[in-house]
Protein backbone atom coordinates (compact mmCIF):
# COMPACT_ATOMS: atom_id res chain seq x y z
CA UNK A 1 0.00 0.00 0.00
CA UNK A 2 3.29 2.12 0.57
CA UNK A 3 2.50 2.69 -3.40
CA UNK A 4 -1.22 4.56 -2.92
CA UNK A 5 -1.93 7.60 -1.84
CA UNK A 6 -4.63 9.84 -0.16
CA UNK A 7 -6.78 11.50 -2.90
CA UNK A 8 -9.76 13.64 -4.37
CA UNK A 9 -12.03 10.75 -6.57
CA UNK A 10 -15.12 11.05 -8.26
CA UNK A 11 -17.86 9.01 -5.94
CA UNK A 12 -19.71 6.39 -8.10
CA UNK A 13 -22.94 5.18 -5.95
CA UNK A 14 -23.87 1.68 -5.58
CA UNK A 15 -27.47 1.24 -5.22
CA UNK A 16 -27.17 -2.46 -4.45
CA UNK A 17 -24.23 -4.84 -3.65
CA UNK A 18 -20.75 -4.03 -2.98
CA UNK A 19 -17.58 -4.20 -4.85
CA UNK A 20 -14.67 -5.71 -3.00
CA UNK A 21 -11.20 -5.12 -4.20
CA UNK A 22 -9.73 -7.77 -6.89
CA UNK A 23 -13.56 -7.84 -8.32
CA UNK A 24 -14.48 -7.00 -12.15
CA UNK A 25 -17.98 -6.12 -12.23
CA UNK A 26 -19.98 -4.53 -14.88
CA UNK A 27 -21.86 -1.33 -14.02
CA UNK A 28 -25.06 0.34 -15.63
CA UNK A 29 -25.01 4.04 -15.23
CA UNK A 30 -28.53 4.62 -14.65
CA UNK A 31 -28.54 7.95 -12.50
CA UNK A 32 -27.01 10.94 -13.19
CA UNK A 33 -24.44 11.07 -10.11
CA UNK A 34 -23.10 7.74 -11.79
CA UNK A 35 -22.85 9.10 -15.06
CA UNK A 36 -20.86 12.05 -13.91
CA UNK A 37 -18.62 9.90 -11.93
CA UNK A 38 -17.94 7.74 -14.60
CA UNK A 39 -17.10 10.79 -16.68
CA UNK A 40 -14.43 12.33 -14.47
CA UNK A 41 -13.07 9.30 -13.76
CA UNK A 42 -12.79 8.84 -18.03
CA UNK A 43 -11.21 12.57 -18.20
CA UNK A 44 -8.58 11.97 -15.73
CA UNK A 45 -6.70 8.56 -15.26
CA UNK A 46 -9.95 6.26 -15.10
CA UNK A 47 -10.30 5.96 -10.87
CA UNK A 48 -12.77 6.13 -8.99
CA UNK A 49 -14.61 5.30 -5.21
CA UNK A 50 -17.54 2.62 -5.42
CA UNK A 51 -19.84 3.49 -2.55
CA UNK A 52 -22.63 1.95 -1.33
CA UNK A 53 -25.71 4.20 -0.72
CA UNK A 54 -27.27 3.86 2.95
CA UNK A 55 -31.27 4.02 3.27
CA UNK A 56 -31.91 7.43 4.59
CA UNK A 57 -35.71 8.07 5.62
CA UNK A 58 -35.19 11.62 5.28
CA UNK A 59 -32.80 14.13 4.54
CA UNK A 60 -29.55 14.22 2.58
CA UNK A 61 -28.17 10.88 0.87
CA UNK A 62 -26.11 8.85 3.00
CA UNK A 63 -22.65 6.71 2.12
CA UNK A 64 -21.25 4.12 3.12
CA UNK A 65 -18.04 5.26 5.38
CA UNK A 66 -15.60 3.11 3.76
CA UNK A 67 -15.52 2.49 -0.44
CA UNK A 68 -13.35 0.28 -2.93
CA UNK A 69 -11.18 2.41 -4.90
CA UNK A 70 -11.98 0.75 -8.52
CA UNK A 71 -10.58 1.54 -11.99
CA UNK A 72 -12.85 1.50 -15.39
CA UNK A 73 -11.02 -0.78 -17.33
CA UNK A 74 -13.92 -0.19 -20.35
CA UNK A 75 -16.65 2.10 -21.05
CA UNK A 76 -19.05 1.80 -23.57
CA UNK A 77 -22.92 0.97 -24.41
CA UNK A 78 -25.20 -2.06 -22.71
CA UNK A 79 -27.20 -4.37 -24.50
CA UNK A 80 -30.55 -2.32 -23.78
CA UNK A 81 -28.84 1.02 -24.93
CA UNK A 82 -27.54 2.49 -21.54
CA UNK A 83 -24.31 3.48 -20.61
CA UNK A 84 -22.37 1.15 -18.50
CA UNK A 85 -18.59 0.39 -17.42
CA UNK A 86 -16.20 -3.04 -16.48
CA UNK A 87 -14.68 -1.65 -12.93
CA UNK A 88 -11.68 -3.70 -11.28
CA UNK A 89 -11.77 -2.97 -7.38
CA UNK A 90 -8.22 -2.08 -6.57
CA UNK A 91 -8.24 -1.35 -2.81
CA UNK A 92 -10.45 -0.21 0.19
CA UNK A 93 -10.91 3.40 0.73
CA UNK A 94 -11.82 5.29 3.53
CA UNK A 95 -14.02 8.34 2.77
CA UNK A 96 -12.81 11.81 3.84
CA UNK A 97 -14.41 15.10 3.07
CA UNK A 98 -16.68 15.13 -0.11
CA UNK A 99 -16.58 18.50 -2.50
CA UNK A 100 -19.07 18.62 -5.41
CA UNK A 101 -17.53 18.78 -8.63
CA UNK A 102 -13.61 19.34 -7.48
CA UNK A 103 -10.97 16.61 -8.37
CA UNK A 104 -8.71 15.33 -10.74
CA UNK A 105 -10.32 15.32 -14.19
CA UNK A 106 -13.05 17.19 -13.31
CA UNK A 107 -15.98 18.12 -15.45
CA UNK A 108 -17.91 20.01 -12.27
CA UNK A 109 -20.56 17.46 -11.96
CA UNK A 110 -20.75 14.54 -9.91
CA UNK A 111 -19.09 14.43 -6.11
CA UNK A 112 -15.74 13.93 -5.55
CA UNK A 113 -14.72 12.62 -2.00
CA UNK A 114 -11.08 12.18 -0.38
CA UNK A 115 -10.17 8.61 -0.17
CA UNK A 116 -7.74 7.63 2.31
CA UNK A 117 -6.14 3.92 1.30
CA UNK A 118 -7.02 1.16 4.26
CA UNK A 119 -3.97 -1.47 4.82
CA UNK A 120 -5.85 -5.08 4.35
CA UNK A 121 -4.81 -7.52 7.28
CA UNK A 122 -2.09 -9.58 5.93
CA UNK A 123 -0.48 -12.79 7.06
CA UNK A 124 -1.63 -16.09 6.74
CA UNK A 125 -4.92 -17.46 7.40
CA UNK A 126 -6.70 -18.29 10.11
CA UNK A 127 -7.09 -22.47 10.69
CA UNK A 128 -11.16 -21.97 10.36
CA UNK A 129 -10.19 -20.00 7.33
CA UNK A 130 -8.17 -22.55 6.35
CA UNK A 131 -10.24 -25.57 6.68
CA UNK A 132 -13.18 -23.54 4.86
CA UNK A 133 -11.49 -22.99 1.81
CA UNK A 134 -10.49 -26.82 2.15
CA UNK A 135 -14.42 -27.13 1.90
CA UNK A 136 -15.14 -25.25 -0.77
CA UNK A 137 -13.09 -27.38 -2.79
CA UNK A 138 -14.59 -30.74 -2.14
CA UNK A 139 -18.09 -31.78 -3.43
CA UNK A 140 -21.47 -30.63 -1.89
CA UNK A 141 -22.58 -33.71 0.20
CA UNK A 142 -19.20 -33.92 1.83
CA UNK A 143 -18.67 -30.44 2.65
CA UNK A 144 -22.02 -30.50 4.73
CA UNK A 145 -21.12 -32.77 7.26
CA UNK A 146 -18.43 -30.14 9.02
CA UNK A 147 -20.60 -27.17 9.11
CA UNK A 148 -23.27 -29.36 10.71
CA UNK A 149 -26.12 -29.55 8.44
CA UNK A 150 -28.54 -31.50 8.37
CA UNK A 151 -28.51 -34.33 5.68
CA UNK A 152 -32.17 -35.86 5.64
CA UNK A 153 -33.32 -33.67 3.45
CA UNK A 154 -31.34 -34.51 0.94
CA UNK A 155 -32.16 -38.48 1.63
CA UNK A 156 -35.93 -37.54 1.61
CA UNK A 157 -35.07 -36.15 -1.98
CA UNK A 158 -33.71 -39.78 -3.10
CA UNK A 159 -36.54 -40.90 -0.95
CA UNK A 160 -39.17 -39.71 -3.48
CA UNK A 161 -37.03 -40.48 -6.28
CA UNK A 162 -36.93 -43.79 -5.82
CA UNK A 163 -40.70 -44.01 -5.05
CA UNK A 164 -41.56 -42.52 -7.98
CA UNK A 165 -39.59 -44.62 -9.97
CA UNK A 166 -41.34 -47.84 -8.20
CA UNK A 167 -44.74 -46.24 -9.14
CA UNK A 168 -44.11 -45.78 -12.57
CA UNK A 169 -42.81 -48.91 -13.44
CA UNK A 170 -45.21 -51.29 -11.97
CA UNK A 171 -48.40 -51.15 -13.76
CA UNK A 172 -47.37 -49.65 -16.72
CA UNK A 173 -46.89 -50.52 -19.83
CA UNK A 174 -45.25 -49.03 -22.82
CA UNK A 175 -47.11 -48.39 -26.08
Amino acid sequence: MSDVETRFLPLLPLSTGVVLPQMVVPLGLESDEAKAAADAALAGDGLLVLVPRLEAESGPTVYARVGTVAKIEEAGRLPGGGRGVLVRGLHRAILGAAVPGFGQGSSGDGLFVQAEPVEDPSGPPSERARELMKLAREPRGRAREPLGLAREPLAGVAGVAAVRRRRSSAGSATW
